[in-house]
């Protein structure tokens, strides 16, 4: 990573698509994770540029995709599927659950895929454990797989689980790795002074070794827009963590800090990879955009 940081900024960026493209051809599962009904930027913001380079910039732009599967999607999917008749394309409601209601589409011999009111791939199984914990609907009941599927998709709706939000960071990323390596650290607090060096290592005035140095867990996604346009970069998360940040009148905190405690009224919002980018960011006195 030192050895990248060196290279020109022309020279990051061919090592950045080249790694990219790699990942493209030999890993399928990365580049399906997005497959859903759209995906639309919400929000484009340049978090850094070099006064001195305009080229040198990095730019975090907000995804929010829409996973949910109407009943005329999921009827055309079981008609294209259901021309032999052993096959185990269907309308499926688990035995333990009769209100949740799934399409099954069959992938080969042993496995099958699934597709739910709210979230268009659902995963797979495996066929034997489908037909030993499911019922499937007959052809005969279609309207009644139809009057629940459209209700469990104004459920999921309502609720917003058919959503799934996060952030895409591009642009000159080396150039502020220190502060992306904040946003992915869980010690990294921007409330709590103390743990804005807690990524570096070495000895503290005491002797003692500061801990080990944190690994980040990158994560390229790979996505294209419902307007066609291809896009890649390190995945942040958007979501805003419940944290213990305040104690109530029944704290378990009270009388022992060092007691767990996830009371609804103690617990406040916290910070997205997202924030914690920006903070580190301010923290080090970066030039931030307007």
């Amino acid at each position: 990573m030192q050895r990248l940081q060196l290279l020109p900024y022309k020279h990051q960026t061919l090592m950045l698509r080249a790694f990219i493209a790699k990942i493209v051809a030999n890993d399928d599962a990365m580049a399906s994770q997005l497959q859903s009904t759209s995906v639309r930027v919400v929000k484009e913001t340049s978090v850094f540029k070099n006064p001195a380079n305009a080229a040198e910039q990095v730019v975090v732009q907000e995804i929010e995709c829409d996973h949910s599967c109407s009943w005329e999607a999921a009827l055309e999917l079981y008609q294209s599927h259901s021309s032999s008749a052993a096959s185990l394309a269907g309308f499926f409601v688990p035995k333990r659950d009769p209100r949740a209601i799934f399409l099954v589409l069959p992938l080969d011999a042993l496995r099958v895929r699934l597709c739910s009111p709210g979230r268009l791939y659902a995963g797979s199984m495996q066929s034997v454990a489908l037909c030993r914990s499911c019922l499937r609907y007959p052809p005969s009941h279609i309207e009644d797989a139809k009057k629940l599927w459209r209700f469990r998709l104004d459920l999921f709706v309502k609720r917003g689980l058919h959503l799934e939000t996060f952030a895409l960071l591009n642009g000159s990323v080396f150039s502020i790795w220190h502060n992306v390596r904040n946003a992915l650290d869980p010690r990294f607090d921007p409330a709590h002074r103390h743990t804005w060096g807690c990524d570096t290592q070495g000895r503290g005035r005491n002797g003692r070794v500061k801990g080990p140095e944190f690994t980040p867990n990158v994560k390229i996604q790979l996505l294209t827009t419902s307007d066609g346009k291809k896009l890649g970069g390190i995945r942040l998360s958007t979501v805003k963590p419940w944290v213990h940040g305040r104690s109530g009148p029944n704290c378990n905190k009270l009388h022992d800090h060092t007691a767990f405690c996830r009371r609804k009224e103690c617990l406040t919002p916290g910070y997205s990879e997202v924030d914690k980018l920006i903070k580190s960011l301010s923290v080090n006195q970066r030039d931030l955009a307007a």
